[in-house]
């Protein structure tokens, strides 16, 4: 409950910090439009900050009316980008999940990327793979679709090595890695955006031990073989720039 609480209280203060912005609109009687920030009013007279970051001081007799505007933020068609996102992940347990991505946007909104991760459930692993993530719409916040594919390279942790051999595994074998889900995202300037998704993810490797000669402890040519496999449900939170 406490997790969930947690994201529930992030969700609320990235949608404060992502708040549609507002400009103050000046219509002129003379046909001028200015936009621009109102930060001082007085009886004859109202500063604004225009687009520019100028300062204007402009009688009120000259305006005809004013307005404010919502402003959308700019989302180019293409580009870079980066990916730090984190959360947790359960099913019989709890754990953490890290990622970093770095990929290339293009027609507004598709991602097409590779990342790497940590991924510490039961048994951590790094996950190196592939991403592809998709924009529903062009909107300031939408919601979006990801999935991935790659290898998890097994790093197992003392004491997680412990419970399954007396000594640090001899080779390390990587094996499938793959996650997908939904998400929400709440763009605040250009590409650049907050995001909270869950999904699903499956990590599987084995870690290799030399069985020794009980005498001269010299191995033998043979090995004992762990597997790990492991299906989560996965909540992450996450940014984008």
């Amino acid at each position: 409950m406490k997790y969930i609480l947690l994201l529930c209280a992030g969700l609320l203060l990235m949608q404060g910090l992502t708040a549609q912005q507002k400009l103050d609109v000046l219509y002129f009687k003379n046909g001028s439009v200015i936009r621009g920030h109102i930060f001082e009013t007085a009886h004859e007279t109202i500063k604004l900050e225009n687009r520019v970051k100028d300062t204007l001081v402009i009688n009120k007799s000259e305006l005809d009316s004013t307005k404010q505007e919502i402003v959308a933020p700019k989302i180019t068609p293409h580009g870079f980008y980066n990916i730090d996102e984190g959360g947790l992940q359960f099913s019989d347990r709890k754990g953490s999940v890290w990622r970093c991505i770095v990929g290339y946007r293009f027609a507004y909104q598709y991602q097409v990327g590779v990342g790497i991760g940590l991924d510490d459930y039961q048994a951590r692993s790094v996950p190196v793979f592939g991403d592809f993530r998709y924009d529903f719409n062009k909107a300031e916040r939408t919601f979006f679709a990801y999935a991935g594919a790659g290898k998890a390279l097994p790093w197992l942790t003392k004491n997680q090595w412990q419970l399954q051999n007396s000594r640090e595994p001899d080779e390390n074998v990587a094996g499938t890695y793959t996650h997908a889900g939904l998400g929400y995202k709440f763009r605040w300037q250009h590409n650049s955006a907050f995001h909270i998704s869950a999904g699903y993810s499956y990590a599987a490797f084995k870690t290799k031990n030399a069985i020794l000669d009980w005498t001269t402890q010299q191995p033998l040519g043979t090995f004992t073989t762990t597997e790990y496999s492991f299906s989560r449900v996965t909540v992450m939170v996450g940014i984008t720039l």
